[in-house]
């Protein structure tokens, strides 16, 4: 019976040895469009793997996703009607990935936060307002 017990508790240290454990990563997100935008991380184009609302004008959230240090997925990041480039997470992928979500559409996974200063140049023109008599 002790011998069973010993064998047992073996096996189950040896199954965690070997099966890696999970660990936890953080997509952080930073929206600079003048909207506030639904972001969803998917593995392989179609498991959702999380959703978070992030706000306009430099409004930040993020989505942690665990899985085992072994593995190798791909994931893409999906804003309204952008999707962001393939990207692998695997044991050598930090733990924090900075994501940027702008009207030129999503950038990143970076492993630092970018700090980016965009201008937007307007052009006016004249535009004539005709007004006429209003007949009731």
């Amino acid at each position: 019976m002790r011998a069973t017990a010993i064998l047992v508790g073996s096996l189950v240290a040896c199954v965690a040895f070997l099966g890696g454990c999970d660990e936890e990563y953080s997509l952080r997100f930073t929206n600079v469009t003048s909207e506030p935008i639904t972001v969803r991380v998917l593995q392989d184009q179609t498991w959702m793997r999380g959703q978070t609302f992030v706000p306009a004008d430099g409004g930040k959230n993020r989505i942690k996703v665990r899985q085992d240090s072994e593995d190798n997925l791909v994931y893409v990041v999906q804003a309204d009607s952008m999707t962001s480039e393939r990207f692998v997470i695997n044991k050598r992928t930090p733990k924090k990935l900075y994501f940027r979500i702008s009207p030129n559409g999503i950038s990143g996974p970076t492993d630092g936060e970018a700090v980016v200063e965009e201008t937007w140049n307007q052009q006016f023109e004249d535009v004539q307002i005709h007004q006429g008599i209003k007949i009731e």
